[in-house]
């Protein structure tokens, strides 16, 4: 009976579009605040880890957009004024450092492959670069400050339940509606469903 439901949780989730969980922690998974997790700066968040070491991680969280537009953020880049996105909240950690994410089927010199085509630089020169090419195919996501662990920091959290840990996939990441991003990580898995039902969620698509 346990194997059968084993079977059928599987056969739900490889339906529902979304692999299973791999708690192996690398750059390139997410993520997922669990509601055990009262820090308010990271309360239902999604972050995208960029870098993974057992001495220290930092990621961005993906689903925290302000009201500012990127080219409030970053003075100094003239061609900045044609992207009317906003700018992201990456994390409490030195929101003076601006980075951003580039879904691109050209690898961006100088930048870091994150998964598939999904890459994360913070050099401006590399920004400059990009801007004018978006488009087509190729979308960019700006971020002020990141989110850091120090050495076995983030193992434990992940221990004590504050945080699930998600393949992730650049339609989340570049969400149009990025604060239906938690709700959507939750429905998206019956597993994490059943312990976290998001009752408000309309199940419209991001």
């Amino acid at each position: 009976m346990k194997f059968l439901l084993l079977l059928l949780l599987a056969a739900a989730l490889l339906s529902s579009g979304f692999p299973p969980a791999d708690l192996e922690l690398s750059k390139g998974k997410f993520l997922i605040a669990t509601n055990k997790l009262s820090d308010p700066r990271f309360q239902q968040t999604v972050v995208l880890l960029i870098h993974y070491a057992r001495q220290g991680s930092m990621g961005l969280i993906v689903n925290h957009p302000t009201d500012a537009p990127v080219s409030e953020a970053i003075e100094d880049v003239p061609s900045l004024d044609k992207l009317h996105d906003p700018v992201f909240i990456g994390g409490p950690v030195d929101l003076s450092l601006i980075s951003f994410l580039l879904l691109s089927h050209d690898p961006p010199e100088g930048a870091l492959r994150i998964f598939d085509h999904l890459y994360y630089s913070n050099s401006k020169d590399v920004l400059e670069e990009q801007i004018d090419s978006l488009g087509s195919g190729k979308r960019m996501r700006v971020y002020a400050g990141y989110a850091g662990w120090g050495s076995g920091q983030l193992e434990t959290e992940i221990m004590t339940g504050h945080w699930f840990v998600w393949h992730a996939d650049s339609e989340i990441v570049f969400a149009p509606s990025p604060k239906k991003v938690w709700q959507e990580m939750i429905r998206r898995s019956s597993v994490l469903q059943a312990y976290y039902p998001i009752k408000e969620h309309t199940g419209r698509p991001l």
